[in-house]
């Protein structure tokens, strides 16, 4: 089966200063092809934003809730936790681009059972005229996804076409 994987975020937030911001994030996963929001995730948080740096965000929402739907109820739980992402963004020649971006929630209800993280790096680069092509690797740990499964992490890679105007 070909992995599946839609995510859509926002973060909103207020600067204190030059590098802090009391921010607002929603996060949304799910599948668009095979089970459609079964299970779906939605994160929704409070806390603040470090920009330190021009291609650093550092994201740390200590009141957050990791809200999942899933038709399987018993077998994934909601709780409150902590969301943490760190998005770094670099140019390395005229038109190569690098891109880390770590999302991980720590669940308050049960750190190893219901918390999970991603990983996620990606190249893109400028093809033609505004046109980009991109790939992107991922490695996800989420016990509940991969619960009665031996490995205990999930890979992906992703291939991208973007448009600039």
């Amino acid at each position: 089966q070909t992995a599946d994987v839609f995510n859509i975020s926002s973060l909103y937030g207020h600067r204190l200063n030059r590098i802090f911001a009391i921010s607002g994030l929603g996060e949304y996963r799910t599948t668009l092809l095979n089970k459609f929001n079964d299970p779906g995730y939605l994160d929704i948080g409070a806390g603040g934003t470090l920009t330190p740096f021009n291609n650093l965000v550092v994201v740390f929402h200590p009141l957050n809730y990791n809200f999942i739907f899933s038709k399987d109820g018993p077998a994934f739980t909601s709780s409150l936790g902590t969301k943490l992402v760190a998005d770094f963004t670099a140019n390395l020649t005229k038109n190569i681009n690098w891109r880390s971006n770590l999302s991980s929630f720590l669940s308050y209800k049960g750190i190893d059972e219901l918390s999970n993280h991603t990983w996620t790096n990606g190249f893109s680069f400028s093809a033609w005229k505004g046109i980009g092509l991109g790939v992107e690797h991922a490695i996800r740990f989420n016990k509940q996804e991969t619960s009665g499964v031996e490995a205990k992490s999930q890979q992906y890679y992703i291939l991208g076409l973007t448009f600039s105007l």
